[in-house]
């Protein structure tokens, strides 16, 4: 489709990873994005400032990153209203995108005082999109296969 299935080369220090219609995100243990695959609606651009990331999700033409401090930045196809983040969305402790809509689990607390987040290694995940899916093993090492 659009090598949303080719894992881009060098990418390494892998802790999460999200599978959208054609394009993918990695999140890396530095809490930087790696993003690639269809960038038709700019799904597949990651900000340079995009910096301090915890989780990472996908829905079928945008992208989301949780931050570490709560909030969230969207990108990608916005027809719906699914990359534009409400603005006063108290701190996210988790998030998650569908086909053209997010959800956010907030914790209740403005982010400032929310206990800091540390990052584990993923030993083991699978995610899916619409037409690819991603392993993850122990070893962190990254492998694809398409549908």
């Amino acid at each position: 489709y659009f090598s949303q299935s080719a894992v881009p080369n060098g990418l390494a220090h892998v802790v999460a990873i999200a599978a959208g219609g054609d394009h993918s995100l990695a999140l890396k243990s530095d809490g930087t994005v790696v993003a690639w695959g269809d960038n038709s609606y700019g799904q597949s651009t990651v900000s340079a400032t995009l910096v301090g990331v915890h989780a990472v999700a996908t829905g079928t033409y945008h992208s989301l990153a949780l931050r570490t401090d709560g909030t969230v930045a969207g990108w990608g196809f916005d027809g719906y209203g699914q990359a534009t983040v409400p603005q006063g969305l108290p701190g996210a402790a988790a998030v998650t995108a569908g086909g053209a809509h997010n959800l956010a689990i907030t914790a209740g607390v403005p982010p400032a005082v929310m206990p800091a987040v540390t990052m584990q290694p993923v030993d083991q995940a699978v995610r899916a999109g619409d037409t690819v899916t991603f392993t993850t093993a122990a070893s962190r090492a990254l492998s694809s296969a398409t549908n």
